[in-house]
């Protein structure tokens, strides 16, 4: 599968490291991180992802779903909010 460069970068600097925690921005200038979650989660399959993105959760929650996503967090969180969900993760 050919990947655009910015999520091909992504996925070639997390094989250099192993990662309890991923934190994704859904969007990227060539794609959506949801391109690279399942190549993400066979390289590490006990990872805990976060979204985080602008668009309502409703939108991904099937994908969510199918990946085992259950970390979420929305651009617009007050700063409470998100270091609760932060410190939840």
């Amino acid at each position: 599968m050919w990947l655009k460069r910015e999520l091909q970068w992504i996925l070639n600097e997390l094989k250099k490291t192993k990662y309890t925690h991923i934190i994704l921005d859904v969007v990227f200038s060539d794609g959506t991180s949801l391109e690279i979650v399942p190549m993400i989660t066979r390289l590490y399959p006990d990872v805990k992802i976060m979204i985080y993105s602008m668009q309502p959760v409703e939108i991904y929650a099937d994908v969510f779903k199918q990946y085992d996503i259950q970390y979420y967090l929305t651009k617009a969180s007050n700063e409470e909010t998100t270091v609760g969900m932060l410190t939840s993760f």
